[in-house]
């Protein structure tokens, strides 16, 4: 009828029993698969109910860290009253075994205190760079396998062994809190790992390397299927780039904020015709001109913004930057007088008001937001090249001694370009010819020879054309004469 066995319940049981100097945080609870020889990644895994809790041994660790001594706490928990205790605490039947004082490289399992601040890097190092420590590990194929010969690791096996790594590291210390484990083999069958530890990690190169030294070997032979043994664990130092300082935040500055808005108190009809219009330049110099000395244009800024349904359909929004001897109150008082707001009346042709004087801290750089530089212009386009062309027309003459109708090709597109590839010279190829058929009096060509050749309408409703391209050894003189004549 007891509390299942699980990580939390063991860890609350102990909470409880042991004298008041032992905190909840100097109690850690690990649940470990029985044989495997390897933690698991979360509690979740020991207490979802996939496996039955009888299925992992519950590693308990009670950190020495207030005035109960090691030896006080090896005789509480290894007494039979509190092993009894325990039993009937616990629903499942449980018995404590390998009670031991042992010195562990572990901190608390919550958020361990903050490490200090790293030292500067040493003068060896290039400029902009760091050092972090890092944990080495040199694998090897286990010496049973060695004895019989077997082959070892091999250069094939770096990028697998780098997975394993980062695998338990993920498990063990979680996504992405140590760096990228690097592996090179070592001839003639050993690779060595090297695992940067940041410091906001915080963890140190000596908690990674006792991790390893405990269950780093279980991982990799699992996921290699051969067994694997840890030669040595090594810490050092490895150069990296020093991040860039982050940007600067805007400075932040008193300013006063007012709309300007139309009002129906008064009709822009009653005003003289020689008043000008308002706008968001105009109104930034008559503010700058109205105000106390030494506001300074630079420091108003006005945005003109649509309003539908107003007076004038617009209104304008006001801010003033406090950055001379003038006060922010002495502005908003300024601002707020009637006064003030009858003499901006009379200043424009609309009729306009002030309102919602406030003080506000503004996020704007002085004197204000650069302006975004100019768009770069489109890079030239290529202009198409440029050709000499003989250009004539062929049209249907009225002429009477002209016959109205002969006996050769019907005239169009193609047989004006058949002629003309036959009868010049022979170095004009048909490729250079192009005809063209225009509607009289349209002003446009067709989109294809066949509307003036499909007899729909008479071929002589058409002026054609024709352009011959100079590109071989024939002049466009000597064409200029051959067409002309």
């Amino acid at each position: 009828s007891g509390t299942q066995l699980s990580e939390e319940s063991l860890t609350a049981y102990l909470t409880a029993t042991l004298p008041a100097g032992i905190a909840g945080r100097d109690i850690v609870v690990t649940a470990v698969r029985g044989g495997r020889g390897r933690r698991l990644q979360g509690p979740v895994e020991a207490s979802s109910g996939a496996e039955g809790p009888c299925d992992f041994i519950y590693v308990c660790e009670i950190f020495v860290r207030g005035n109960v001594s090691s030896a006080t706490l090896v005789n509480i928990t290894n007494s039979t009253e509190f092993e009894a205790d325990l039993d009937e605490f616990i629903a499942e039947s449980v018995g404590i075994t390998d009670v031991r004082e042992a010195g562990e490289l572990v901190p608390s399992p919550f958020q361990p205190p903050s490490l200090p601040p790293a030292s500067p890097p040493s003068p060896e190092l290039p400029p902009g760079f760091n050092s972090i420590p890092t944990a080495e590990t040199t694998l090897t194929s286990s010496a049973r396998r060695r004895a019989r010969a077997l082959s070892g690791l091999s250069e094939e096996q770096v990028a697998d062994v780098e997975q394993s790594v980062a695998t338990y590291n993920s498990e063990t210390f979680g996504v992405g809190v140590l760096g990228d484990p690097q592996a090179v083999f070592v001839p003639p069958d050993s690779i060595l790992v090297v695992v940067p530890v940041p410091p906001e990690s915080g963890f140190t190169a000596e908690l990674v390397g006792a991790a390893y030294a405990d269950s780093l070997e279980a991982q990799v032979s699992d996921d290699l299927g051969v067994p694997i043994t840890i030669a040595s664990i090594t810490f050092g130092q490895l150069a990296v780039p020093a991040p860039s300082p982050p940007p600067l935040p805007p400075p932040l500055e008193d300013a006063v904020d007012w709309v300007v808005f139309c009002t129906s108190l008064t009709s822009a009809a009653s005003k003289p015709e020689l008043l000008p219009a308002s706008s968001a330049e105009l109104l930034s110099e008559y503010f700058a001109s109205a105000l106390p000395c030494c506001v300074g244009l630079a420091n108003v800024q006005t945005v003109r913004r649509s309003l539908r349904g107003s007076v004038c359909d617009f209104e304008y929004d006001v801010r003033v930057f406090v950055r001379s001897n003038v006060s922010a109150e002495a502005i908003a008082a300024e601002a707020s007088d009637l006064v003030f707001s009858l003499l901006l009346d009379a200043a424009f042709k609309e009729p306009l008001r002030i309102r919602d004087v406030t003080l506000v801290v503004a996020l704007v750089p002085s004197p204000f937001a650069p302006p975004s530089p100019p768009a770069l212009p489109p890079p030239p386009s290529t202009p198409p090249p440029l050709e000499e062309v003989v250009r004539l027309e062929v049209a249907c003459t009225d002429v009477v001694a002209r016959r109205i109708l002969q006996s050769g090709t019907q005239l169009s597109a193609e047989s004006l370009a058949a002629y003309l590839t036959a009868t010049l010279p022979a170095n004009i190829a048909d490729r250079d010819i192009v005809v063209t058929a225009v509607r009289n009096g349209r002003g446009r060509r067709l989109q294809s020879t066949v509307e003036a050749s499909s007899g729909d309408e008479d071929p002589c409703d058409f002026t054609y054309v024709c352009e011959i391209f100079v590109r071989g050894n024939v002049s466009a003189a000597e064409l200029v004469n051959i067409t002309n004549s």
